[in-house]
């Protein structure tokens, strides 16, 4: 789901990205904010498939600089690339190639004779949404994780929003249903209802109202709202007993 994103660039804070997908659910199999931006020269996108995007962040999890993948040969992903030389060179946060098609060293074994790399990902911040949290930084996702946890490992920083804190003792409770160590997380920020208006498992399910005719202005004002609804919450309290890295 790309609403996030969508919201993003409604609001006129993204300039370039590099995507696999982004919808938003029934009412738009792409993005509508996504899309217009397109359509009017004001983004630049480098596109990936899905796999690739997962790809990435696992190499940048594991802390290699690419892997390999067969997805991709024989589509238009490996030939067009959103982003030139040029702007490549001069911005160290972008590989100096989208990807790279490269010849099995060891001949025809697996049987392929030749593979794509593609480039880690290390997002200076990654942010995610949670259905539990401690404190402390511990997460609980409750159903599928898809990318979460390499996204979160590959990150420079990461900022944890839940749906709510819990005792650090219920978490313990069958420990092994937690996600993510607080090891790899920086803040935690309880946002009700964060997810909103896709869904959040457990917790509440898409709202199919919000999206029909949604204009820019929809979107500062749905911002405005989580700012509002972050700093309302009980922030002082969650500033201590946190540990440092």
């Amino acid at each position: 789901n790309g609403t996030g994103v969508d919201e993003l660039i409604g609001a006129g804070c993204i300039a370039r990205l590099e995507i696999a997908y982004g919808g938003n659910g029934k009412a738009a199999p792409t993005c509508i904010r996504f899309r217009t931006a397109i359509q009017r020269g004001e983004l630049l996108v480098e596109d990936y498939t899905n796999f690739h995007m997962a790809l990435r962040f696992h190499a940048g999890a594991m802390g290699v600089p690419f892997l390999t993948t067969l997805s991709g040969f024989g589509t238009d992903i490996i030939r067009k690339w959103g982003f030139s030389p040029e702007m490549r060179a001069n911005n160290p946060d972008l590989p100096n190639k989208k990807l790279e098609i490269f010849e099995n060293p060891f001949g025809s074994w697996g049987g392929a004779a030749k593979v794509i790399l593609v480039p880690a990902i290390n997002p200076d911040v990654t942010i995610i949404h949670v259905q539990k949290a401690d404190r402390h930084g511990t997460c609980r996702i409750e159903g599928l994780n898809f990318a979460d946890i390499d996204q979160v490992k590959a990150a420079k920083n990461v900022i944890v929003t839940c749906e709510e804190i819990v005792d650090t003792e219920q978490l313990k409770d069958k420990a092994e249903y937690n996600s993510i160590p607080f090891i790899h997380v920086d803040a935690v920020v309880p946002i009700p209802f964060g997810a909103y208006p896709t869904a959040c498992h457990n917790y509440y399910d898409y709202d199919p109202s919000y999206y029909p005719g949604i204009t820019p202005q929809d979107i500062l004002d749905n911002m405005e709202f989580a700012v509002d609804v972050s700093q309302a919450g009980e922030a002082k309290s969650y500033e201590i007993n946190r540990i440092e890295k």
